[in-house]
């Protein structure tokens, strides 16, 4: 039988080491390009010029990352798991070669913003195949993605460092380009391309084009609102009109439509665990995004730390949420208590980023901020994993994939939440520095108000299995 016509998974267990290896390489891939994008950002952009840019840069990838993400819960059964995994892997090839060879922030917010599909398509394709493979075990599958992304965000920012400081930062992308073809022809070659259902044939394109337009509207007036609008413009209020408006016709659409369809069913957004591991993830994801991406900055730009040091800071916490998650998950795999460790991480988050914001300052010391990263390691271990295997617990199986798609929607748009806001509260700074200072306290509150509001949503452990 055609590969390309087998229902169900069965056949996946011949093909298991291979697919694993496969997705491994897509994590590191797609987390080594984070982190060397955050090391190299103040030698990038004095270069290439457009410093006041490097926040809406970050928006557009994040933008067209979590927008590809959530249509691939649909696309996915439309092109079948390596298909869409290889397209969005091919994408990445050819973005990475062209970012490296950009001159002005033009070329290099373009081709950041296509990758950004790339990238999408890929990540929430390997979590969708990983919990198809495994079940209820999904979290040893995880431990393969967790590798990629501990070695991609514990190699990037150290690799990026010793380019920045040797040669250039356009080779980073470059090297990653060439890692990234070997994974495309292993792709092509080990991992067959398969379907759970054949019945969704139909496609919610309407739903599609009004969900993108809806959220790069929002995108839109997050990152210019403040920063290079007024808020009290009239071409603001346009903005803000208009985008609302189209994602109340967006709304509307989704509730008409044959859930089976709909890009994003309505009828599961009445899930109180859904809709609460949504809301934990949101803000947790928001203050790892800040990180990840201003710490680095932060060090370079008020501490006088060279892109090494910067880079550390960032590698001591992809470190620690390998060592510490693979451990961790596989303690939660096999008490099946996800929820437990879903609000572990919410509070411990919420504790360690108030630390870091209140030591924080141009006067600290390497060590002392090493030591608080460690601190936020530790509680970030298992924090996606923890959120999408508790909301798999309420599925069906013919909702995982919508169901991932969707806490991968929301982890991914974090991003570009972060990153858009961000830009006119380091703008409102009297300098960089203290701007950038300003955002960990606004990612401080977030995480604090979204620990509150998931450990007091969240349904028990019972309930849920029930």
């Amino acid at each position: 039988m055609d590969s390309n016509k087998i229902i169900g998974i069965p056949f996946l267990d011949k093909s298991k080491a291979y697919i694993l290896t496969i997705c491994f390489f897509l994590i590191f891939f797609i987390s080594c390009d984070i982190s060397i994008i955050s090391t190299a950002s103040t030698g990038m952009m004095s270069e290439i010029g457009g410093e006041q840019y490097y926040s809406l840069l970050l928006s557009l990838k994040n933008t067209t990352y979590a927008v590809t993400g959530l249509l691939c819960g649909k696309l996915i059964e439309k092109l079948g798991r390596r298909n869409i995994m290889a397209l969005g892997l091919l994408i990445q090839i050819v973005t990475n070669f062209t970012t490296g060879i950009s001159s002005s922030i033009g070329p290099m917010l373009v081709s950041r913003t296509v990758f950004g599909v790339g990238g999408g398509l890929t990540n929430v394709a390997v979590m969708i195949v990983i919990s198809e493979m495994f079940g209820s075990k999904a979290g040893y599958g995880y431990m393969i993605t967790l590798l990629g992304y501990g070695f991609g965000n514990v190699g990037g920012p150290l690799l990026a460092g010793y380019l920045i400081e040797n040669y250039s930062w356009r080779w980073g992308f470059w090297l990653l380009m060439a890692i990234a073809v070997i994974a495309f022809i292993l792709l092509l070659l080990a991992c067959p391309n398969y379907h759970i259902r054949e019945e969704t044939s139909a496609m919610d394109a309407k739903g599609m084009v009004l969900f993108s337009i809806s959220l790069c509207m929002i995108v839109t007036v997050l990152s210019f609102g403040g920063a290079y609008l007024p808020w009290n413009s009239p071409v603001t209020a346009i903005m803000i009109i208009m985008a609302i408006s189209v994602l109340v016709m967006f709304i509307q659409h989704e509730k008409k439509l044959d859930q089976v369809i709909a890009l994003l069913p309505i009828s599961m957004l009445h899930s109180r665990l859904l809709i609460s591991c949504a809301v934990g993830q949101f803000t947790m994801s928001l203050n790892s995004t800040c990180l990840y991406s201003y710490l680095p900055y932060y060090m370079q730009e008020a501490m006088g730390a060279t892109p090494t040091q910067a880079g550390v800071s960032t590698s001591i916490i992809s470190f620690l949420t390998t060592a510490v998650g693979a451990i961790l998950l596989i303690v939660m795999v096999r008490s099946q208590q996800h929820l437990k460790f879903a609000v572990f991480t919410v509070i411990g988050e919420a504790v360690a980023l108030t630390l870091i914001y209140v030591f924080l300052s141009p006067t600290l010391s390497f060590a002392l901020l090493y030591t608080l990263i460690i601190f936020y390691g530790l509680t970030q271990s298992v924090e996606s994993y923890a959120f999408t295997m508790t909301a798999q617990m309420g599925l069906t199986t013919s909702k995982i994939a919508v169901g991932t798609a969707i806490i991968q929607f929301v982890r991914n748009f974090t991003g570009t939440a972060a990153t858009a806001i961000s830009t006119p509260i380091i703008n409102s700074g009297a300098s960089i520095s203290i701007g950038l200072k300003n955002v960990f306290l606004f990612a401080a509150i977030a995480t604090i108000a979204g620990a509150i509001i998931f450990v007091v949503c969240i349904p028990s452990t019972k309930k849920i299995r029930d």
